[in-house]
């Protein structure tokens, strides 16, 4: 039938305009006690299990619901042309961890969490002596990178602690510190502009290779090593990894090479390849990767090696085999043809990915923790070992690539590592979506190492909040975008020298910046 819109409510003034007709919706249901069997139908009353059985049923359906539930499967490349994927009612999740009882080997301690007992030095220097922990042996071919209590995440262990709970993850009192400048005189400060020293004869004096640990507080790598050495005379940060701001708005993760102990002047120099931006200012790194690292609650450590997982939970709660769940894939789904849709599904330690995904609709979508850098497992992106010599890029993301007419709307993203959005197309549209806790780590990503980044021309981002996030750069819109109507505070809390709306030169040609409430960072 025909639909008229007025743009003045004068009767003469309207433009009565023929709808296209909308397809004719051909549907399958998938349900967590459905059956995967030939001699089910796949209608509401007799669902599928599972969307790879429901996609592989297809002939010319073009709608696969789902009732409430939590769906875990390995990533699903979608390749039907037109296909949508839709919550058929509240609480369906798409999750991308599985509980420890999946992955245990049952063989040590019939697969039971063990209690582990050992002196740990806080990042206070003191010495917790006979310390009570948990840790379980996971299978042989198991690789987790991130960690969950009761749905809360459980932070990498790492030198100096910080969580998200109280921000501190957000707060440079929670990272080491290297100097702070370099001033003309040759004068070497740190963040109270106290003098270090001067000139290249300095022990604080470093170039880019190379950090010198820097005091301040309790926070001491110096009295943090040397009291771990009196635990065991073997104990280094070599092959660990640091993360790295050492180029204002630009960060990296590498591994420690070695380090040296300077005990005359109670300092440490840690050693790594090469960043490809250096800045004589504004150093800070924190280190990952040593079971030594888990000195507070709230943290784990997983040996890949040896395959034992540690975990220090709030409260010195214990773990069982059911509230704690591990991350254990990237994406639930990968997006390989045109005119896709995903509405009304929330992605929990999960994201979705496309390719040549012209068209993709993404509507009313909740995302909690949708990506993670693989650092647990000495990687940046999972599946890649890191490569300390280059710079990698971080692309395990929510990333659409090569996909023009890309819609985004009434979704929100909270706590990811990574840049938030990575799109590439050209006439991208992101309304009405809200962005929170977005990376607490921000390095090896692309470019200016932007928060929300969209490629491309013409794209339009419009009715957004966007809060808390930690690069310098805070959105990239492509070139001649339209951006209006966001509300964007609270940015850049682990970098400098960036922009809430940040333009390249070649960018800012047509772009229609306009009507924002930029504040607050």
């Amino acid at each position: 039938m025909p639909f008229i819109s007025s743009t003045s409510g004068s009767l003469a003034s309207r433009n009565v305009t023929e709808a296209s007709t909308p397809p004719v919706v051909k549907s399958y249901y998938v349900s967590t006690t459905g059956s995967d069997d030939a001699n089910v139908s796949g209608n509401i009353s007799a669902p599928f299990q599972s969307l790879n059985y429901a996609i592989s049923r297809i002939t010319d359906q073009n709608t696969i619901y789902f009732r409430a539930g939590s769906y875990e499967f390995d990533e699903q490349t979608i390749s039907t042309t037109g296909l949508s994927l839709q919550g058929y009612e509240a609480n369906v999740v798409f999750d991308g961890t599985r509980p420890i009882s999946d992955l245990t080997d049952t063989s040590v301690n019939g697969g039971n969490w063990q209690t582990h007992t050992a002196n740990i030095v806080n990042d206070a220097n003191e010495t917790i002596n006979n310390k009570t922990i948990y840790k379980v042996k996971l299978n042989s071919s198991v690789e987790i990178w991130q960690l969950f209590y009761n749905r809360s995440e459980v932070i990498n262990a790492r030198w100096p602690s910080a969580q998200w709970s109280d921000e501190s993850v957000y707060s440079f009192d929670n990272w080491g510190h290297g100097y702070y400048d370099i001033k003309s005189n040759g004068n070497i400060v740190d963040k109270d502009d106290n003098t270090l020293g001067n000139g290249t004869g300095s022990p604080y004096y470093y170039e880019n290779g190379e950090i010198v640990n820097v005091d301040h507080g309790n926070i001491s790598l110096y009295n943090f090593v040397t009291t771990q050495q009196g635990l065991s005379n073997t104990f280094t940060l070599a092959n660990s990894i640091v993360n790295l701001n050492v180029g204002s708005f630009k960060s990296y993760t590498k591994v420690v090479n070695s380090q040296t102990i300077d005990t005359g002047n109670s300092v440490i120099r840690l050693s790594y390849d090469n960043v490809a931006l250096w800045k004589e200012k504004h150093h800070y790194f924190y280190l990952e990767n040593k079971l030594e690292f888990l000195n507070s609650a709230n943290e784990w450590y997983f040996d890949n090696a040896t395959k034992y997982l540690y975990v220090w939970l709030p409260g010195d709660a214990v773990p069982s085999l059911t509230n704690i769940r591990a991350k254990t894939q990237s994406y639930s789904l990968n997006v390989t043809s045109s005119n896709v849709s995903v509405k009304d599904i929330n992605f929990f330690s999960t994201t979705l990915k496309g390719n040549n995904a012209d068209n993709l609709l993404v509507s009313n979508c909740n995302f909690m923790y949708a990506s993670c850098y693989a650092h647990m497992l000495n990687q940046i992106n999972y599946g890649s070992n890191i490569a300390p010599a280059s710079n990698e890029v971080f692309t395990t993301q929510t990333y659409i690539n090569s996909s023009s007419n890309v819609n985004i709307n009434k979704c929100a993203f909270r706590y990811t590592d990574g840049d938030v959005i990575h799109v590439s197309g050209g006439n991208t549209k992101v309304e009405d979506c809200y962005f929170n806790y977005i990376d607490k780590t921000v390095c090896n990503l692309s470019s200016v190492m932007t928060t929300f980044r969209l490629m491309g021309s013409n794209n339009t981002i419009k009715n957004n909040t966007i809060h808390k996030t930690a690069a310098s750069s805070t959105l990239n819109p492509g070139n001649e975008p339209i951006v209006e109507y966001n509300n964007l505070s609270q940015s850049g809390y682990l970098q400098s020298d960036g922009a809430m709306i940040h333009l390249m030169v070649a960018q800012q040609a047509n772009a229609k910046i306009r009507y924002n409430w930029v504040h607050d960072t």
